[in-house]
């Protein structure tokens, strides 16, 4: 009996050894792990999950769920360290590290306004961004079930990148401006935005990788702000080396629902840290925009880019 007692209790150590293996408890972190998943609970809690998937030496697939609303005036800016461009949440994401990766919101949301990145001496909200994500390759990043709301600066902020989803991500009054595709790629289902900053969504074009935004169904609502623009970098003396893209290629830049009538003009827009003064590429649902230089008719009637269906002069 004795023996047997003693088999029993090998064994039952032998299990729970290995479940405390599957589930560790570092919720003192702000998470908890299982396998290569984890449960977010704050800020910190996914700074820190982030921190380690920078670090990895094998390629994963990933899932990170939000227990809780997340606040990002609790914690300091993630990195790049000692870099003037941050993301409270930053991940270098490459093939080499991510096999696929999912952040589920689990219908919670990031909220909050942080100042803390001073690296050039005072915060520059045009610079620092909720979640800054480079890298390359096809991996496949999700964002899914997630509101970033309310913030002082950029929701996102994704270079790179050619593999990217948003499935039911609002993004609604973050003062300098929704979602930037540099040179990345993105689809987007059930996608809402609302009252942010600048623009919804801008694509620009800082390397060889042309970016992309297809959105397959969603309200995009901003009134006084770009809707959707394509900022020409290559437009400015500082940037003249960044890749030249024909207009054909900014046109094939943005896929909207079929069904949806979308309108295609060059506006004036206040989009990025500096230079604004060439003319942005612009999609929106209003049937009418004001032209009000010389310049920006030129352009509207020759660049062929513009949805033109009647002009009004007054």
């Amino acid at each position: 009996m004795k023996k047997r007692l003693l088999m029993l209790f090998a064994v039952f150590m032998a299990v729970t050894s290995v479940g405390w293996l599957q589930a560790q408890d570092t919720s003192g972190d702000g998470y908890t792990k299982t396998g290569n998943d984890y449960t977010v609970t704050t800020a910190e809690g996914l700074q820190n999950v982030l921190k380690e998937l920078n670090e990895v030496k094998t390629a994963q697939t990933t899932t990170i769920t939000l227990a809780n609303d997340l606040n990002i005036s609790e914690v300091s800016f993630a990195g790049p360290t000692g870099a003037q461009w941050q993301g409270v949440f930053y991940l270098n994401a490459t093939a080499a590290k991510i096999t696929s990766l999912t952040i589920d919101g689990a219908g919670h949301s990031i909220t909050g306004e942080n100042t803390s990145n001073t690296v050039e001496g005072s915060f520059d909200p045009t610079k620092n961004y909720v979640f800054y994500f480079d890298g390359s390759g096809n991996s496949p990043i999700t964002f899914k079930d997630l509101t970033v709301r309310n913030t002082n600066i950029l929701a996102f902020n994704l270079y790179n990148l050619n593999n990217l989803k948003f499935n039911k991500v609002l993004l609604s009054d973050n003062k300098e401006g929704g979602l930037h595709l540099n040179s990345s790629k993105l689809e987007a289902t059930n996608f809402t935005t609302s009252g942010n900053g600048k623009f919804a969504v801008k694509l620009s074009r800082q390397v060889d990788n042309m970016p992309k935004f297809t959105l397959v169904s969603g309200t995009i609502s901003e009134n006084n702000v770009p809707q959707i623009a394509f900022y020409d970098r290559h437009a400015y003396s500082e940037w003249s080396s960044n890749p030249t893209t024909s207009v054909a290629e900014i046109i094939a830049s943005v896929v909207t629902p079929e069904n949806d009538k979308w309108y295609r003009s060059l506006q004036l827009a206040t989009m990025h840290t500096s230079n604004n003064g060439a003319l942005a590429y612009v999609w929106g649902q209003k049937a009418f925009v004001a032209v009000s230089t010389a310049n920006q008719l030129d352009s509207t009637l020759n660049l062929r880019f513009a949805t033109i269906e009647e002009i009004n002069c007054r």
